[in-house]
């Protein structure tokens, strides 16, 4: 157990780090659309919100008969998804969220890693890539076609997972002692 603990502590902080440097070098912008007047567009959403949350629009809680069916107004348009946060009280709570996020998901690669034998440095390091981004990239993908999260975005964010995971899966290889049962 004392393996495990150890590897998912290497892998989680690697791929914190690198989940960090990537946001400090503004990489979460490419494919973000900017609006033109932000201030305008707080004021309808302060005015016109219940507070902090995801606002989507049209739901199909939301059809009514004839030309504002639910079909109807998704390809008429507009289609909205905000996620919207009148404040976050904390950035420290918010990254140490993150990073113990980051040591389950190594924790339970590392699990896996354990029960496979045979892999070379590089597979243990592609073995973790794998298990450890699939969810993340599948919900990606999902986004990219509803709400429609642009292709640039899209494509970005799942790098990012992925060259994050498997440097903390080359990390965990080299140092966390993780040994195949068997």
């Amino acid at each position: 157990m004392g393996r495990l603990i150890k590897s998912a502590v290497i892998g989680g902080v690697v791929y914190y780090l690198w989940v960090a440097i990537f946001g400090f070098m503004h990489g979460n912008e490419v494919g973000v659309s900017r609006f033109e007047n932000p201030q305008a567009v707080f004021e309808v959403l302060k005015e016109n919100t219940d507070g902090s949350g995801m606002y989507i629009y049209p739901l199909p809680s939301d059809e009514l008969e004839g030309e504002t069916s639910f079909p109807n107004m998704l390809r008429q348009g507009p289609l909205v998804c905000i996620e919207y946060l009148e404040g976050i009280d904390s950035l420290g709570s918010v990254a140490i969220m993150a990073l113990i996020i980051s040591f389950l998901v190594a924790f339970i690669a590392a699990s896996l890693l354990q029960a496979v034998q045979g892999l070379s440095f590089f597979g243990k390091a592609l073995f973790v890539m794998f298990v450890a981004s699939t969810g993340e990239v599948s919900w990606h993908l999902q986004n990219w076609l509803v709400p429609s999260y642009s292709t640039a975005l899209t494509l970005i964010y799942i790098a990012n997972v992925t060259i994050g995971w498997f440097l903390a899966g080359m990390a965990m290889a080299k140092w966390g002692g993780v040994k195949a049962e068997g």
